[in-house]
């Protein structure tokens, strides 16, 4: 590789001659091309106009990695060595403008957060002619593009972010952003002298606004078109966005209105002739009347059937009158659905295999069609089983609708299903005994339950149950037997207690007439007591002042007063009682 000597590299490209172009080629190393571009005569001015398809087909060049790199060294003459070589004419300094300006105040170029110059050289290959064209995060390296396409086509490198470096040298890019800047400057100051020269207008007969120029008193209908998106006047004030709040709302009550007196007069019927629905009009209620033969019809609809829905119900619909044919129609959809979904779940089953996988110790479905396999099921079974005539696979929510089906739900059998955990496995294990250990007593009962399950594939198997199936049912008829043992002993408690209360209730009741018969007897031999007795009767009958603290024989029987209570004492009488 040569270098370009500092006559070609000071001057512009379109002046380069033919031994230029070929110097040019030999300091990348391309000098093997330098023959054909010479015979086509490719000067400065011919190499500025050279495409890719001219270097393939016309200069031999068919290595796409050589085209590459002749192309990106021409945009590099073109970016850099000609704003070089103008800068040079202008000033006839040996040191650009911009080079002592990047001098004098030290500027720096970063890229994620590394300081490089422009127009920096590959530091992957070294090469003086290849200028960095990305900096890699990763490789912390500035790339060329054909570094960068060599290095991260690996996949261990695939995932490196790179940051492509500016084409543009410092003076270029502050350019751009002065430009940009001034160039905003320049568009508001001509917004506002348009907004002060113009003024805007609505023209009530042809429904828009249109502008006239106050200078030169002329009229247009379009806008100036240094306004843009913008208008005269771009910010609602608040009465004007008050009013369009106003009459939006308003809009939309009306229609809510509108949709509202639609539905009241028209119907929505289906024609099962056509299999189409027609909309008729029947009209609105009188004042006065509410019957169907006293509707009143506006004069304004004259068809009163018709296939296209109202206008002004736009996303509406009006709802469907329920009539026979669309019960009929909803009946019959509702009947193919079922055959339609049935058919699908019964071909899902013959064109997929069901395969079990030991290692993972779950199911795998294999497509016989394809050979596809699969861990799902397929999604039209929804949360059926693969096979629902297999009782072992049954959970008890399973064994639960079994029962129903039967009809035993009023019987209270599903109860017991829930509450002992019933599966499919431990359905098939039960014996004529078991059954009535869960509650069903009825003969008829278990003997059908027995019958419709022989009549299944998996009971006709040969199959061995589980030890921890026996275990479960063993377990379930001990607490039979214990639930049994209980009962039997609360039916012996309640027996005995209920005698005790018998012999409590009759030894009260005797107590009670031994009581009346005392009463009966002591009411006669008292009898003969006011004839004898000097006291008066009526003293019998003071309790305050008769026999007070002593205790006496009273009507009330023997006792005496404590307080105003009356408190009765047993008394054994004697011959000392009758003594006067």
């Amino acid at each position: 590789m040569v270098r370009l000597p500092d006559n070609i590299v000071g001057r512009h490209i379109e002046t380069w001659s033919i031994q230029d172009v070929s110097i040019w080629l030999s300091s990348f190393g391309m000098d093997h091309y330098s023959k054909d571009f010479s015979l086509h005569g490719v000067d400065g001015s011919k190499l500025c106009e050279i495409t890719e398809e001219d270097l393939e087909n016309k200069y031999r060049v068919k290595k796409i990695a050589h085209r590459k790199k002749i192309r990106r060294k021409l945009r590099y003459l073109q970016a850099t060595l000609h704003t070089k070589a103008s800068y040079t004419r202008k000033s006839d300094l040996t040191t650009t403008k911009s080079e002592l300006r990047h001098s004098e105040s030290g500027m720096k170029l970063y890229v994620n957060g590394i300081d490089y110059s422009f127009g920096a050289i590959c530091t992957f290959c070294q090469d003086s002619s290849s200028i960095a064209a990305f900096h890699c995060i990763s490789c912390k390296d500035f790339l060329c593009e054909i570094c960068d396409e060599n290095v991260h086509k690996h996949i261990k490198r695939s995932h490196h972010k790179r940051a492509r470096l500016s084409k543009f040298n410092p003076d270029q890019n502050g350019q751009t952003v002065t430009n940009f800047f001034r160039y905003l400057s320049c568009r508001k100051t001509l917004r506002l002298k348009a907004r002060e020269s113009f003024e805007r207008f609505y023209n009530p007969n042809t429904k828009c606004h249109y502008y006239r120029n106050l200078q030169t008193n002329t009229i247009q209908w379009n806008k100036p078109i240094c306004l843009g998106s913008e208008e005269l006047a771009p910010f609602l004030t608040q009465e004007t966005a008050t009013i369009r709040l106003q009459g939006i709302f308003r809009c939309w009550i009306a229609r809510n209105l509108i949709v509202k007196k639609i539905n009241e007069q028209y119907f929505k019927i289906y024609d099962r002739f056509t299999g189409r629905y027609c909309y008729h009009y029947h009209g609105t209620n009188t004042a006065s009347h509410t019957g169907h033969e006293n509707r009143r019809k506006s004069k304004l609809v004259t068809q009163d059937t018709k296939w296209e829905k109202p206008t002004n119900l736009r996303c509406h619909d009006i709802p469907l009158l329920f009539t026979k044919d669309v019960a009929t129609l909803r009946i019959q959809l509702f009947c193919r659905l079922v055959l339609a979904k049935k058919k699908a779940k019964l071909l899902a089953r013959l064109r997929i295999q069901r395969i079990f996988d030991p290692i993972t110790g779950s199911f795998l479905y294999q497509n016989l069609s394809n050979g596809v396999l699969s861990t799902k099921m397929p999604y039209i079974l929804g949360s059926e089983l693969w096979d629902p005539n297999n009782i072992r696979n049954w959970t008890v929510d399973q064994v639960k609708l079994y029962f129903r089906r039967f009809g035993f739900k009023k019987y209270g059998y599903i109860e017991s299903v829930e509450r002992y955990a019933i599966d499919g496995i431990l359905l098939l294990a039960f014996e004529f005994v078991d059954y009535k250990s869960i509650g069903i007593s009825k003969s008829i009962h278990i003997k059908k339950i027995m019958i419709d399950i022989s009549r299944h594939k998996c009971s006709n198997e040969q199959c061995k149950h589980s030890d921890a199936t026996l275990m479960k049912r063993d377990r379930l008829r001990r607490h039979h037997k214990m639930i049994a043992g209980t009962l039997v002993i609360q039916r012996l408690l309640r027996q005995r207690k209920a005698i005790l209360i018998v012999k409590n209730i009759r030894k009260a009741m005797a107590m009670k007439k031994a009581r009346e018969v005392n009463t009966k007897i002591r009411l006669k031999n008292l009898a003969w007591w006011p004839e004898v007795c000097k006291y008066r009767i009526d003293a019998l009958a003071d309790k305050k002042n008769f026999g007070k603290r002593i205790p006496f024989e009273s009507v009330n029987g023997y006792g005496t007063y404590i307080g105003d209570q009356w408190q009765p004492i047993e008394h054994v009488k004697t011959s000392d009682d009758y003594k006067i």
